[in-house]
């Protein structure tokens, strides 16, 4: 879920769960995009994914907005952006060769977009490289952000962020059991830098991931959610009896390795 920050409207994604339990290669089943107003809590329109896909790629897992209207919504399996109006209708603005054929890639997986601007960025677990994308374009066109190296090579990478205090210039990039990777750019993402690593701090055998990271009131927080600690020899993925999900402050060790 995310706030339009252009009209105040929520965007809701629901998804097949068949991707994200098989790595993509089942990526059966409808993923839906609802727009919420939540003002008057009313429901404007749904948009049906699948229909558009056809269910040939899918794992859909992050959206974000631009000043036009259109919500964008990307997919892992294989990489893809999608492009929704604010009517509500679907168009498949950038989607990778490979899907249909090669569904078991991990790829795309979050999306950032700097306010005010066409800048649209997403993190690619393949290449472990970030890609610029201008969402004025009629279709999605990635150009590589340069100067970043290894920047997401600490394992899966999930959602990233852009944290309002810094003004798109800080993009903070959850890597799941290994924590946030911090990435910082002058030129507004036409090159970037790795300024350090925030890392979990969680122990892995309870399951515990850094799926997303958020910034509320001045202060940047990593999202900790635990995936894996339900009944390991169930058939099928089961949750755990756990009742708490911490925001850890990372806000001391980003703003330390900014300033170094």
């Amino acid at each position: 879920m995310a706030a339009d920050p252009y009209t105040g409207l929520l965007s809701v994604l629901t998804d097949a769960a068949a991707a994200f339990d098989t790595s993509g290669r089942d990526v059966s089943g409808d993923n839906l995009l609802y727009k919420l107003d939540p003002a008057t809590k009313t429901l404007i329109w749904t948009a049906n994914l699948t229909a558009v896909t056809q269910g040939r790629y899918g794992g859909f897992q992050d959206v974000e907005h631009d000043v036009r209207g259109n919500t964008y919504v990307v997919g892992s399996w294989a990489s893809s952006i999608l492009r929704v109006d604010a009517h509500g209708a679907v168009t498949p603005w950038y989607v990778s060769p490979n899907a249909g054929t090669d569904n078991g890639a991990f790829g795309y997986a979050g999306l950032a977009a700097v306010f005010g601007t066409d800048i649209l960025l997403v993190n690619d677990n393949m290449s472990n490289q970030i890609f610029r994308f201008n969402m004025s374009d009629a279709t999605g066109n990635p150009t590589k952000v340069s100067g970043v190296p290894n920047a997401i090579n600490l394992g899966d990478s999930d959602a990233i962020y852009l944290p309002p205090k810094y003004n798109g210039t800080v993009l903070l990039v959850a890597n799941d059991l290994d924590g946030t990777t911090i990435l910082r750019s002058k030129d507004n993402w036409v090159t970037a830098e790795q300024v350090g690593n925030v890392w979990n701090n969680l122990d892995e055998s309870l399951g515990g991931f850094i799926p997303a990271n958020i910034e509320i009131a001045g202060t940047l927080y990593s999202v900790q959610e635990f995936f894996s600690d339900g009944d390991p020899n169930a058939a099928a993925p089961s949750p755990g009896n756990r009742t708490d999900f911490p925001l850890v402050d990372i806000t001391p060790q980003v703003e330390r390795m900014l300033a170094e």
